[in-house]
């Protein structure tokens, strides 16, 4: 019975340890969004419209600008079924360059 008490001790450290480590996160996924044009007369994204890109808003590379009231750019965290046509804002938005 002695012999089992170290190894038992061991294991319940062990479990108490990594019960309490935090999750860890992947890197640059978290801030990277799947990101489509608009179309600035339905203010829309259209049907067919192509992935323009995947990756975090800072790293979006477009003759939009962060002003304006029209958006260019929309983004999501998932990717967005583009058979019709989508009218949601997206978590994120770059806007058109002010004329």
């Amino acid at each position: 019975m002695k012999k089992m008490i170290i190894p038992v001790l061991a294991v319940i450290l062990a479990v108490s340890f990594s019960a309490f480590t935090p999750a860890r996160k992947a890197h640059g996924t978290a801030s990277s969004m799947y990101w489509y044009q608009v179309d600035r007369t339905s203010q829309k994204i259209l049907a067919g419209t192509p992935l323009y890109a995947h990756a975090p808003k800072e790293a979006v590379e477009t003759d939009c600008d962060d002003t304006g009231d029209d958006d260019c750019l929309r983004g999501f965290l998932l990717p967005q079924n583009t058979a019709s046509d989508i009218s949601s804002r997206g978590q994120e938005q770059i806007f058109v360059t002010p004329q």
